[in-house]
């Protein structure tokens, strides 16, 4: 009986504190509608006191549409808030995104550059295509032990297959098919020269009229205009990549980085680890421990929950969030009486 006594006591006790936690929102979306994780508050503070600036995040983990990548929608919920941004103090940008368009994350690294100075980025987990994008007009990048960039890519919703297709594997498909064409001339070369003993210029026809004939079935699936509009607007994605990484490198080197991320993987999926992405050129940094341990704690609490956050991480008071119950109560009490 004490025990059991004991046990509902310390029940209590517990329920008593949850209920005097202060709870915490984003300060542009989703807001006080849908409180943050507690948790993941608490290791975004924490993050903000490691590093003595003050953070805001962009996590679309589970935004709804329209945003769930980079586009225009989010471009203007930053855009608006330029004046709260504190200028010329830098901040760090919390990000976890699977990309968008190449325009918007361009504009919105440009607003954080032009109004703090400069801005630090932090990947717990990812930051792909745009993302990557926009993180080449920071200054610093902290990733996390399990995070990873991408290739700059664009992607497009084709109506045909009813799925979204990626620049870069179009493109590059291509490319393999050229590589493809090539390497079987040398190797039918090598064999008809060999079995025929004739010279070169008696085999060479033949050849490629037999590697012309093999690839023409494929050639012939590929879209020309397709293939031109996708390859201008991955060039267009490399051009805003260079102008971003223009702020801190040499012209040559953020022609060098930028070509880097569009030319030199294979897929829009491909995995870019933190120590890659250093070697390439991009400023990631080495992590201390207390921050490697905060983003070790977000990137578990994304791989766990469903968390969406723009903005500011905003602690609200117990007493505020009563007296706004209070005013809702009296609001409705109204409403209810003048129906």
């Amino acid at each position: 009986m004490i025990q059991w006594f004991k046990t509902t006591l310390l029940g209590y006790v517990e329920m008593a504190q949850k209920s005097n936690e202060n709870k915490f929102h984003a300060s542009l979306f989703p807001g006080k509608s849908r409180p943050l994780l507690p948790e993941f508050a608490s290791a975004v503070l924490g993050l903000e006191k490691e590093l003595g600036m003050p953070i805001w995040t962009l996590i679309q983990d589970a935004a709804p549409a329209p945003l769930e990548i980079l586009n225009r929608e989010v471009w203007r919920l930053f855009n608006g808030i330029e004046n709260d941004l504190p200028k010329d103090s830098p901040i760090a940008l919390l990000i976890d995104s699977p990309g968008g368009f190449a325009k918007e994350s361009y504009q919105i690294a440009r607003l954080l550059v032009k109004r703090c100075g400069k801005f630090v980025a932090l990947v717990p987990r990812y930051a792909k295509s745009a993302a990557t994008l926009l993180l080449m007009g920071a200054d610093e990048i902290y990733m996390g032990r399990h995070a990873e960039l991408g290739p700059l890519d664009v992607q497009f919703f084709d109506a045909n297959r009813e799925e979204t297709v990626s620049a870069l594997d179009t493109v590059h498909s291509l490319q393999r098919l050229k590589a493809f064409a090539l390497e079987t001339v040398d190797e039918a070369m090598f064999l008809m020269i060999g079995r025929t003993a004739k010279k070169t210029e008696k085999v060479l026809p033949h050849t490629l009229h037999f590697v012309a004939e093999l690839v023409k079935p494929l050639l012939d699936q590929i879209d020309v205009i397709e293939y031109t509009k996708m390859s201008r607007d991955l060039k267009v994605a490399e051009e805003y990549a260079v102008r971003l990484l223009a702020n801190r490198n040499s012209m040559s080197q953020a022609i060098t980085i930028a070509s880097h991320f569009v030319e030199h993987y294979p897929e829009h999926g491909f995995f870019i680890a933190p120590e890659e992405a250093r070697q390439v050129g991009m400023p990631v940094r080495e992590n201390s421990e207390e921050v490697d341990n905060l983003l070790d704690q977000i990137f578990h609490l994304l791989e766990t929950n469903q968390v969406t956050s723009f903005g500011k991480v905003v602690e609200e008071a117990l007493g505020e969030t009563r007296n706004e119950q209070k005013k809702q109560q009296v609001h409705e009490s109204g409403n209810s009486k003048g129906s």
